[in-house]
């Protein structure tokens, strides 16, 4: 009986420890191949932009369980990424309208890379490209590591921070 008791009270304390850990979950991102994707998903993302040709996808799940499809596709020269939920409807907010293009770092205007690297001390820029929405306003996502942590940083043309996040995925060159 007294084993019994101890093992419980272990259990516990176990249990108490891990608590907070689990509490902190993020959302998680894998690739998927196009033909898993679901028909709707991939109907919602041609809908969203017209004579888009679907290149990757993939799925992004939130912490509270909602599941996200991050596609990927190109209208002549112009990459396009469409965020679709799992029911077919495009995410208001999302990078739907946006054109990513990929720009070489020496390239980066040297206020963007200040920017960034005010933002979060000691970051490595390992990738930068150039985002152009439907209404023609331009901002740099920039790309970097410490450590094993991989940070997204979105700035505006002046320098301005829109926004600044730490992403799961450690990026290689």
């Amino acid at each position: 009986m007294k084993i019994k008791k101890t093992i419980l009270f272990l259990t516990l304390i176990v249990l108490l420890l891990l608590l907070p850990g689990i509490s902190r979950a993020r959302d998680t991102q894998e690739g998927i191949p196009l033909s898993q994707v679901p028909k709707k998903v991939l109907k919602a993302a041609k809908k969203e932009i017209s004579g888009i040709r679907l290149l990757d996808a993939k799925i992004i799940t939130k912490e509270n369980g909602q599941i996200i499809y991050m596609i990927d596709g190109a209208v002549g020269q112009k990459a396009f990424e469409v965020m679709v939920d799992s029911k077919g409807n495009v995410q208001e907010g999302g990078s739907a309208k946006e054109i990513k293009s990929d720009v070489s770092i020496s390239r980066v205007p040297g206020n963007i890379l200040l920017a960034a690297r005010k933002e979060v001390k000691g970051l490595k820029v390992v990738k930068a490209k150039i985002i152009e929405g439907k209404d023609g306003k331009k901002l740099y996502e920039i790309e970097g590591v410490i450590g094993q942590k991989t940070y997204r940083i979105r700035i505006g043309l002046s320098g301005d921070i829109i926004e600044s996040k730490i992403v799961d995925k450690y990026l290689k060159n």
